[in-house]
């Protein structure tokens, strides 16, 4: 459909949201904020804004084509606010059949935007803290309670993946380092079996262009987190590493990594800072952080990791970090 198309579509709709919302839908100006448009993923985010009338946020989302993945969502992040009673978006309209809706315009930049610019080891330090502390605050508000992790279904998952490769029914880039890889990542389980994690509501795409951080230092003026998958309990870890390794592809550098570990020990403890809800000893967050690296990994088309130089960037940065983790892969 192309940016054109998606941007016409989504103002197509906003008659009809600025109706649900009870605000004029004369006099408003849009601008693009954010848009993908892939084969298994289109979306467009559009700021609003009108002098006088506070600023508006309305995002169309036709893929994944599926309402009832669109309305878990929404709920989703209802819920949220709900349990936390901030920290989340208000949404004044929707519609579900439409995969569209409008939201209040948060302040701020993403905390990937903002670690971007940063021209300081504390900006990182203080962006990574407030994601932390904005994660802290979900799981609390939708603590699960503690119990005994169990790796067993992550780790049937890798053996089914890494089997499919190594068929040759599975294709990923650099597959005999990526078995290699899941082979270690299996192994890990037994380590993390029984011991205890936290579990809370799942985020489900926790990533650092899914939370807002205002203020400076960032996240002084508040922190949002955006875009919920629909709602589950869950190990915190799921949450927690997708979080870190997404930091720790684009904003550390691997030498500083120790080795056994994923990510620096300075970034580790800035994010800990923060998430005060379990700490680094957490079962679920020790494997899941090694797993992490795989699911990541898995995500990068075979022919994508040829041509497209981003892809190059982030395989790079992922191997790096596996072998890092686990030096026997070097």
């Amino acid at each position: 459909m192309g940016r054109t198309g998606l941007e016409q579509a989504a103002l197509a709709l906003w008659p009809r949201l600025s109706t649900i919302a009870g605000v004029p839908a004369e006099g408003y100006t849009p601008r693009l904020l954010a848009w993908r448009d892939e084969p298994d993923r289109r979306r467009i985010v559009l700021e609003l804004t009108a002098p006088g009338q506070p600023p508006l946020v309305l995002k169309l989302a036709p893929l994944p084509a599926d309402p009832a993945l669109f309305a878990g969502s929404l709920a989703a992040q209802q819920a949220a606010l709900r349990a936390m009673g901030g920290g989340v978006p208000q949404v004044l309209a929707a519609l579900p059949e439409s995969h569209a809706l409008l939201m209040e315009r948060v302040p701020g930049e993403t905390a990937a935007a903002v670690m971007e610019q940063a021209t300081r080891p504390e900006q990182l330090d203080d962006a990574l803290e407030a994601c932390g502390r904005w994660l802290a605050w979900f799981h609390a508000a939708t603590d699960a309670g503690m119990r005994a992790y169990r790796p067993r279904a992550v780790c049937d998952h890798l053996a089914r993946q890494r089997d499919a490769v190594a068929a040759g029914r599975r294709q990923v880039p650099l597959a005999r380092e990526f078995i290699a890889l899941s082979d270690r990542v299996i192994a890990e389980g037994a380590r993390y079996d029984g011991l205890p994690a936290s579990a809370g509501g799942r985020h489900g795409d926790m990533n650092l262009r899914n939370l807002m951080l205002a203020g400076d230092p960032p996240g002084q003026g508040g922190v949002w987190g955006l875009d919920f998958a629909p709602a589950q309990s869950a190990p915190v870890g799921h949450d927690v590493a997708r979080l870190l390794l997404n930091f720790a592809v684009t904003c550390t550098d691997p030498e500083q990594i120790p080795e056994g570990e994923v990510l620096p020990p300075r970034a580790l403890a800035a994010f800990f800072r923060g998430y005060v809800f379990s700490g680094p000893e957490d079962a679920s967050i020790g494997f899941l952080l090694r797993n992490q690296i795989i699911a990541d990994w898995a995500r990068i088309p075979a022919a994508a990791a040829k041509s497209d130089l981003l892809q190059q960037i982030r395989l790079a940065a992922l191997r790096a970090i596996a072998r890092r983790a686990f030096p026997d892969l070097r």
